[in-house]
């Protein structure tokens, strides 16, 4: 029984050590940090709309909620209905479509 006992620990071991290794590889290795071109085709898929305007081209029937980020990005939302972007006291800016929130950003 001693000894099926300690082929157990050590296997147990073994595996809890090649594990560590593993989840140490992979954190050690580098983040990719996307391309300029891959940057650029997401930038060109972007529909841009004035910020004068409350109906979106690609949906000429409903409306459009849009919030720019302090990243730079842009988030936005389209609905039928009912359309807002709103700006916590914190400053927390969510996009709000038919009642649904859409999404949210600093």
């Amino acid at each position: 029984m001693k000894k099926t006992a300690k082929k157990i620990a050590l296997g147990v071991l073994g595996g809890l050590l090649a594990g560590g290794a593993y989840l140490n590889y992979r954190m050690a290795q580098p983040k990719q940090a996307m391309s300029d071109l891959t940057l650029a085709n997401i930038e060109a898929m972007a529909v841009l709309i004035g910020p004068e305007l409350d109906v979106d081209p690609a949906n000429p029937d409903g409306c459009v909620a849009m919030a720019s980020c302090k990243s730079g990005g842009t988030i936005k939302c389209n609905g039928q209905t009912f359309c807002e972007s709103t700006t916590s006291s914190g400053g927390y800016k969510t996009v709000i479509c038919d009642g649904v929130v859409g999404a949210g950003c600093y």
